[in-house]
């Protein structure tokens, strides 16, 4: 992605929230990519109990560097797509995705 400001974030009056689409059952765990919509990530888990939800919380707190328990999945636990919930600023946000980038 050319502009981290062109990454949806939306306002939520808990926060913001953001999208990220999971690919599980992959050979490693990790951030491949980032379009406009969405961070997109593999994961080792499968989308069977929970597993991949839980590792892709794992993994969002630890790239971004956001206490787990300052994230929160609000949307999509049984989909590719996922909507999570942040308790930062959208500009805190942005600045930690564009520190992915690098």
């Amino acid at each position: 992605m050319q502009n981290i400001n062109d990454f949806q974030i939306n306002k939520h009056k808990r926060g913001i929230t953001f999208q990220v689409k999971v690919i599980p059952n992959s050979s490693s765990s990790k951030i491949i990519e980032i379009t406009k919509e969405y961070i997109k990530a593999k994961l080792n888990s499968s989308p069977i109990e929970n597993k991949a939800n839980k590792e892709i919380l794992a993994l969002l707190s630890k790239s971004l560097n956001i206490p787990k328990n300052s994230i929160e999945l609000i949307l999509g636990d049984k989909n590719k797509i996922k909507t999570f919930l942040v308790n930062i600023s959208e500009k805190e946000l942005r600045t930690k995705i564009a520190n992915l980038l690098k």
